[in-house]
């Protein structure tokens, strides 16, 4: 379901490896952004006295590199400018991988410090388009948002999941909450978006999914428009989340597929 479950050990480099040597390369923005991370909940990765290089990957010291993860259900999205997008993990990051944007001739031109098994919905509107995608914060266990982007990859919006009760449904249609879930963990920094595929409308309406068992309607500007209750999400999996021609909103939930709309 996530990436992000590791022990700070795990994420940590070796103390024996010596500071390569920093080059010119595209992606060496990538990468000082993830080693030098003070505006993020993790704040910078953990390296030694002697591993200090900037613009390479901190856990080898090599050119930075990403990888397809055969647990991620990622995939290409074609941009309207002839680009594509493509959400890949790294070995570093604390496991929230990078989301890539390459242009019509296949040119590294950014990345947005988030990618792990996401596949980004695409917003077209007023001569542009914006680019919708879950931003999860897996080793400190939240905030958990979705983020919306400017074509560079700029944040124009974010919606922060503030729940903090687990529900489920009784027989009757009720709901009953908890501080904790069914295995007695507490959240108090809100639940993961459990999507891998968010949808938007020709409004900008933006529809996930999350661990709560709740589906979202996210208007423009991050703004909360409806959340409805689906059931309790057993083992968060990451589900898409789509529209159909006529409007309706198809989610799954529990091993069940339910359609909200007319």
């Amino acid at each position: 379901r996530r990436a992000g479950s590791r022990s700070r050990n795990e994420l940590r480099p070796p103390d024996d490896v010596a500071p390569g040597r920093v080059g010119a390369m595209h992606a060496a923005a990538v990468v000082d952004q993830a080693a030098q991370r003070t505006d993020s909940p993790e704040g910078d990765v953990f390296c030694s006295a002697t591993f200090s290089a900037v613009g390479v990957d901190p856990t080898t010291n090599m050119p930075p590199a990403l990888y397809v993860d055969d647990t991620s259900s990622s995939s290409p999205v074609a941009l309207p400018d002839g680009g594509v997008i493509y959400g890949a993990l790294d070995n570093y990051n604390f496991a929230r991988g990078h989301l890539v944007k390459l242009d019509k001739d296949g040119h590294f031109t950014g990345a947005f410090t988030f990618g792990w098994d996401t596949t980004p919905a695409i917003y077209e509107h007023d001569g542009t388009y914006s680019i919708i995608v879950k931003d999860n914060h897996y080793f400190t266990e939240g905030p958990f948002f979705v983020t919306q982007l400017s074509k560079n990859l700029e944040v124009e919006w974010q919606f922060k999941n503030t729940s903090t009760q687990a529900c489920t449904r009784q027989p009757d249609g009720t709901l009953t909450c908890s501080d904790t879930t069914g295995d007695g963990e507490e959240h108090p920094d809100g639940f993961e978006w459990c999507v891998n595929a968010p949808a938007v409308d020709a409004r900008g309406n933006v529809f996930v999914n999350a661990e709560d068992g709740f589906v979202y309607q996210i208007g423009q500007g991050g703004v909360l428009k409806t959340q409805t209750f689906l059931n309790q999400a057993l083992g968060a999996a990451y589900t898409p989340i789509s529209l159909d021609p006529a409007g309706r909103v198809m989610a799954l939930n529990n091993g069940e597929l339910t359609v909200l709309g007319h």
